[in-house]
């Protein structure tokens, strides 16, 4: 199961797999986590870690 860090970059927030891809980028870090949580879910787990 993948896990997703949030991590900044500029002014915005990236949803990133652990050494892999960026899967989307947002304006605020609550979106971010919000949408990284859906992912996990929607492709079998795995874990969100905000920076």
């Amino acid at each position: 199961m993948p896990n997703l860090h949030i991590i900044p970059e500029g002014d915005r927030w990236n949803v990133k797999q652990e050494n892999g891809d960026v899967h989307s980028t947002h304006d605020t870090q609550a979106d971010a986590e919000r949408s990284g949580k859906e992912w996990v879910r929607s492709n079998g787990g795995g874990g969100v870690h905000p920076s």
